[in-house]
């Protein structure tokens, strides 16, 4: 009779921005309007161990802003939970219409060109990670605009092996799962981004 009694007095009768965070609350059983349980329940689905949790702490720690944005629509409801710094951060979300319906990443890839350009005085962990997010150039010239820009490919060499690497990490920057080791570099990536990103709205 208590979660009915709250679906009564918190749901507005006329549908509103607010109108899914109250449901869902109602399907959760969470009468507090706090939806920290959804990170706790995202890594016992996943079956992370904890993990999830973890990040969280370090990321409010080291000043990282939480922000958890939920909606509803025809095939249920979706959510994201974000941990955002000035320039890049965390993603941890769930939608119900996506092949990877859990998905786990890094917010974006600015200040990545910047990064490959100083690729040698990156520190190995650094290094790895650009080579598995950045793809090889294809010659699509999508990064020239039609010529108004240059090509951003930008060479390096790693184990005496030269790459040329498009900068474009947007597709790249999620995963199905996460572990301990990649959020350990991610946090090293986001603090890089920090540094060869502060300025990219200026570019």
């Amino acid at each position: 009779m208590e979660s009915f009694q709250f679906l009564a007095e918190r749901v507005p009768v006329h549908v509103n921005p607010w109108t899914p965070y109250a449901l869902i609350n109602f399907a959760c059983c969470s009468f507090t309007g706090d939806f920290g349980y959804l990170l706790s329940r995202v890594d016992n689905v996943a079956d992370l161990g904890g993990l999830l949790p973890d990040i969280e702490r370090r990321c409010l720690e080291n000043g990282y802003k939480r922000c958890i944005k939920c909606s509803f629509g025809p095939s249920g409801f979706d959510f994201r939970i974000t941990y955002t710094k000035n320039v890049g951060g965390f993603i941890f979300g769930y939608n119900p219409r996506k092949y990877w319906q859990f998905y786990f990443g890094s917010l974006n890839g600015i200040g990545v060109k910047a990064m490959l350009e100083d690729f040698d005085n990156l520190d190995n962990d650094l290094q790895t990670y650009l080579l598995s997010v950045c793809r090889s150039c294809n010659g699509c010239r999508s990064c020239t605009k039609g010529g108004k820009n240059r090509v951003h490919t930008v060479k390096v060499t790693y184990n005496g092996k030269e790459y040329a690497l498009c900068p474009d990490t947007y597709s790249r920057n999620n995963w199905e799962t996460i572990r301990l080791d990649t959020a350990k570099v991610l946090f090293k990536y986001h603090d890089m981004q920090e540094v060869y990103g502060s300025d990219w709205k200026k570019k």
